[in-house]
C-alpha cells in the first residue's frame, strides 16, 4: 500500500514538472497514465487508460488566465484506482471528469493565490538586479510548491479514495455497469468535438471529412489514415515549394526584362 501511494505521488510530481522544463507536455494523460502503470507494475492498463483519457482531453487547453480541468491529476488518479482496485476501464474513465475538476480547483488556488505572491517577490528581486534570487524563487515554486504540493495532495486523495472507490464499485448495479461502456464511449467524441471547434477552417475541414469517408467506405484503419495524412502533407509542401520557386523565377525574369527595357 505504501509503495503504491509513493508511486502515485512520484507520478504526480513528475507530471507537474512541465513548467520547470518549459511546457514539454509531461502532464498529457497519455504520458501520465503510462507513468503510473510503470510505477504500479501494470504498464498495459496505464497505457490503455492514458490513451483513452488523452482522447477525452485532447481539446482541453488553458487559454489566457482561464483554468482548464486538470487532465494530469485525473489521469494519475484514474489509472491508480484502476490498477489497485480492479476498476474497469469504463468506470475509471467515468471518474475522469470530476477528478479533473478537482485538480482544476487546486490549480486555481495555486495560480490565483500563491503565484501572485511569488511574482511580487520576483519583482522586488529584479529591482535589485538579483537574478539568482529570482531563480531560487522560480525553483521553489515550480519544483517545491507546485509539483511537490500536487504530489502530496494527489497521494492523499488516492489514499483516502481507495476504500470509497472499492465500495462504489461493489455497489454499482449490473445495469449501470453494462451501460458504462456506451456512455464513456461518447467522451472521446466530445474531446474531438472540442478540438475541431478550435481548429476548424476552410483549409482543414476537407481533410477531416476525407479521412472520415476513407474510414466509412474503404474501412482503412487509423494508422492507414495517419500515413495518408502524412503523404498528403508532404505532397502539399512539395507543390507549395515548387510554386514558390516558379514564382520567384518568373518574377526575376520579369524584373530582368524591365531592367533591359
Amino acid at each position: 500500500m505504501i509503495a503504491q501511494i509513493i508511486g502515485v505521488a512520484l507520478a504526480a510530481f513528475i507530471t507537474k514538472l512541465e513548467f520547470y522544463f518549459g511546457q514539454v507536455n509531461l502532464g498529457r494523460p497519455i504520458f501520465a497514465g503510462a507513468l503510473v502503470g510503470v510505477f504500479l507494475g501494470d504498464i498495459q492498463t496505464g497505457v490503455i487508460l492514458g490513451f483513452a483519457l488523452e482522447l477525452i482531453f485532447i481539446g482541453s487547453f488553458s487559454v489566457g488566465s482561464a483554468t482548464s480541468p486538470d487532465m494530469s491529476t485525473a489521469a494519475v488518479l484514474c489509472t491508480g484506482f484502476a490498477i489497485t482496485t480492479g476498476l474497469s476501464t469504463e468506470a475509471a474513465i467515468a471518474l475522469a471528469v470530476p477528478l479533473a475538476l478537482l485538480g482544476g480547483a487546486m490549480k486555481t488556488v495555486s495560480w490565483g493565490v500563491i503565484t501572485p505572491l511569488l511574482e511580487n517577490l520576483c519583482v522586488k528581486r529584479a529591482e535589485h538586479d538579483d537574478m539568482r534570487g529570482i531563480e531560487i524563487i522560480f525553483n521553489l515554486w515550480a519544483v517545491g510548491l507546485y509539483a511537490g504540493g500536487f504530489a502530496i495532495i494527489t497521494a492523499l486523495v488516492f489514499f483516502a479514495g481507495q476504500g470509497a472507490v472499492k465500495a462504489i464499485v461493489g455497489a454499482i448495479p449490473a445495469i449501470i455497469t453494462e451501460a458504462l461502456p456506451k456512455a464513456t464511449g461518447m467522451l472521446p467524441a466530445l474531446g474531438f468535438a472540442l478540438l475541431i471547434r478550435m481548429l476548424r477552417n476552410k483549409a482543414v475541414m476537407p481533410f477531416f471529412f476525407l479521412g472520415f469517408l476513407l474510414v466509412a467506405y474503404l474501412k482503412i484503419p487509423t494508422m492507414g489514415i495517419a500515413l495518408i495524412g502524412v503523404m498528403l502533407a508532404l505532397i502539399m509542401l512539395t507543390l507549395r515549394g515548387y510554386s514558390t520557386t516558379n514564382n520567384t523565377v518568373v518574377s526575376t525574369q520579369a524584373g530582368g526584362k524591365d531592367d533591359d527595357f
